[in-house]
């Protein structure tokens, strides 16, 4: 039997692991879901702050609390409309000016 060429990524993340910030990040859908997704995600508690890419299927979210992260990371793999599994795990992005200005991100960035 051949090996895998691709290497296997082990979770970064489990349900009894400590929540490391107030981001979460969601992926895996496409973008013209993306507000379908946002208002999904938005039922789990209060946004503080967002950053939607102009193009990309993924997004940031911040949660005021952590209890709500955990909630928005309760869906991870969860099917949407039928045909779209998506992601959701903590950000591990550094979530900057500079990357908001990188990745072209609509954004409600609060300093």
């Amino acid at each position: 039997m051949a090996s895998s060429p691709l290497p296997v990524r082990q979770q970064q993340w489990c349900q009894n692991d400590a929540v490391p910030s107030h981001w979460v990040t969601v992926f895996g859908f496409p973008p013209s879901a993306s507000s379908t997704i946002l208002s999904h995600f938005a039922r789990f508690g209060t946004l503080v702050d967002k950053l939607l890419p102009v193009q990309g299927n993924w997004m940031h979210l911040c949660y005021q609390t952590k209890v709500e992260v955990r909630r928005a990371l309760s869906n991870n793999g969860k099917i949407f409309g039928g045909d779209t599994m998506i992601g959701v795990m903590p950000c591990t992005d550094p979530v900057s000016e500079i990357f908001v200005e990188q990745y072209d991100c609509i954004c409600t960035l609060h300093n």
